[in-house]
């Protein structure tokens, strides 16, 4: 018996977004002017796992990679969730979430670039939502009672502390899998993982139907567009014969089903290729 399937990844993308501060925290939400419009997340991954890439790439090149630490496991980034499950201290979630305790927010250089890529990414797909669902909720209310937020408006909401160590604890899975499964394991609080393991992990819903007219098929739907993400990158890992490829000349990334391929267009070739004849002729001088 054969089934048949589809993924249902709908996701509601607003026309307008704006950057709001607040007690030392970005967000990023939608204008209360702002149109609903929904897309197929399906036509538009490979924009939406090389604007990831691209956004981690950025990050990459913001810190020192031994303050990073994935969110999962980082000591007292996620206290609510880990440690518990009662009611929300606002105080500590303002001090928590402040842009200066990022280590991604604190280069002051690379920060507008940051946030800039960060709004480019929201107004190209849309906001993650409530994905962290006690942090983001208290973060939103800070925001609500100062007048920034709209009961309209809070469900295309993303803080940007959250959503910059969820998109780079993907980004770094997938380019450094070894080395984020050696952070895993080093850093899990009260646990011992067997072995160095990288994991990325999306939740979705099965549900197979069955029909006189066309057998069992089944559904998967994803919820909320940063599962959806997840999803595709996970879609790319084993099923797709294209692969994202950072350049080698100018660090975009691109995708290719080319195995060879090191560059994401002729022009960076040719100007790879510029390059070396330049520096091979320069040596052949200073050898003489």
């Amino acid at each position: 018996m054969f089934f048949q399937s589809e993924v249902a990844m709908h996701q509601t993308l607003q026309s307008k977004y704006d950057l709001l501060y607040m007690e030392g925290m970005s967000a990023i939400c939608a204008n209360e002017e702002s149109e609903a419009i929904t897309y197929n997340v399906q036509d538009k991954k490979d924009n939406i796992i090389l604007q990831t890439l691209e956004i981690g790439n950025l990050l990459e090149k913001s810190i020192d990679d031994n303050e990073y630490v994935p969110l999962s496991c980082h000591d007292g980034l996620l206290p609510l969730v880990v440690e518990s499950r009662g009611d929300l201290r606002l105080d500590d979630i303002t001090n928590l979430y402040k842009d200066d305790n990022c280590i991604f927010l604190k280069n002051k250089l690379t920060k507008p670039l940051i946030i800039e890529a960060c709004h480019k990414f929201i107004s190209s797909f849309g906001t993650f939502g409530f994905y962290r669902q006690e942090e983001t909720r208290a973060i939103c209310s800070i925001f609500e009672k100062s007048g920034l937020l709209s009961k309209t408006t809070k469900f295309s909401f993303t803080p940007l502390f959250i959503m910059l160590h969820e998109l780079y604890d993907l980004y770094y899975s997938f380019k450094y899998p070894d080395k984020f499964s050696k952070k895993m394991a080093d850093k899990k609080k009260g646990t011992k993982i067997a072995g160095n393991i990288a994991v990325i992990h999306s939740m979705v819903d099965l549900t197979a139907f069955y029909t006189e007219f066309d057998s069992w098929h089944y559904v998967l739907d994803i919820r909320g567009f940063l599962e959806a993400i997840k999803f595709i990158f996970i879609d790319f890992l084993i099923n797709n014969n294209e692969s994202p490829k950072q350049c080698a000349y100018c660090d975009k990334y691109f995708i290719s089903d080319n195995p060879r391929a090191i560059y994401c267009s002729p022009v960076c070739r040719n100007r790879a290729n510029v390059k070396k004849n330049y520096e091979k002729k320069r040596q052949e001088k200073d050898g003489e």
